[in-house]
């Protein structure tokens, strides 16, 4: 069965662990939510995943 392994394949590492994320206010770095940046990667390999489906 494919599965997307988001933890291994986001993009998001220690180098750019500051622009990937962000508090709610999207001004500080919290090191756990998705900046819009962020959101915009993740958003990006969900939709390949599922169109190569």
């Amino acid at each position: 069965m494919p599965y997307l392994d988001l933890q291994k394949n986001s993009g998001f590492n220690e180098l750019n662990m500051d622009i990937m994320t962000s508090n709610t206010t999207g001004v500080i770095s919290d090191g756990l939510h998705p900046s819009k940046l962020g959101m915009e990667r993740l958003a990006t390999k969900i939709t390949h995943f599922i169109l190569s489906l």
